[in-house]
């Protein structure tokens, strides 16, 4: 591949993507913190449904149903902004390589960020698109560069899409794991899954927070080592106007 930080002809800037993936990093954070307490209240609900030989006491869980209405609705909420902020670091990623000139990429900028929403497409597609942003990134900082040193996202990459195909798919299913009646198995059972489901959306959550991060100093360097280059030529270009 040709050290295309060297083309003089390259007039269009890499964007700043430092605010929206430091935002992105919080929100994920904020996610971890509100599906951590999704868990526990979970685990108090099974602690209740499985205590004193299978006597339920309907006010205590009455109680715990309602908090976890209000934690659910953060849910919502918090997955809303999460999505926001996700997406718009990972279009802002993708796009940069257009800026900087990498040829030969798989998709168009547009569907950095509509791959996410088309069914089945985005079962596959954005981890084909991280795993460009990602490659593409560190090779050319590290061509540009061979000293530069930092831990890289790709051996990540995979592990995060896994769980959070796993959390995908089994978020789906919970809608239609839900009991429809207050018998206590079923209960039982949907609490248990709901257990096992939020511990696997924090390890999905987690894991896009090592790979955000890793790449980040990536991202900062390319966009540093562009504006180096660039203003070394305008010194050239000025030097050589003056000497006219």
């Amino acid at each position: 591949m040709e050290n295309i930080l060297d083309l003089k002809d390259h007039e269009e800037f890499i964007k700043d993507n430092r605010w929206r993936s430091k935002a992105a990093v919080v929100v994920l954070l904020v996610t971890i913190f509100v599906c951590f307490i999704a868990l526990l209240m979970y685990l108090s609900q099974y602690e209740m449904l499985t205590e004193h030989d299978g006597r339920v006491y309907p006010q205590r869980l009455a109680n715990n149903h309602l908090g976890m209405g209000i934690v659910s609705l953060l849910e919502t909420l918090i997955s809303l902004a999460n999505w926001i902020f996700l997406i718009m670091w990972f279009r802002r990623a993708y796009c940069n390589l257009y800026r900087v000139g990498v040829p030969h990429l798989d998709s168009p900028e547009g569907l950095a960020a509509g791959a996410w929403f088309i069914p089945v497409y985005n079962l596959f597609k954005p981890f084909s698109i991280m795993r460009e942003i990602c490659d593409n990134t560190t090779h050319y900082v590290q061509k540009s560069d061979p000293s530069f040193d930092s831990a890289k996202p790709q051996s990540v990459i995979g592990w995060w899409w896994a769980v959070y195909v796993l959390s995908f798919i089994a978020s789906i299913l919970a809608y239609f794991l839900r009991p429809e009646n207050a018998h206590l198995s079923s209960q039982l059972m949907f609490t248990e899954y709901s257990i096992g489901l939020k511990c696997i959306e924090i390890v999905s959550t987690v894991l896009l927070i090592v790979v955000i991060r890793r790449l980040f100093p990536f991202e900062e360097a390319l966009k540093n080592k562009q504006e180096e280059i660039h203003a070394g030529f305008n010194v050239y270009g000025d030097a050589k106007t003056n000497r006219k």
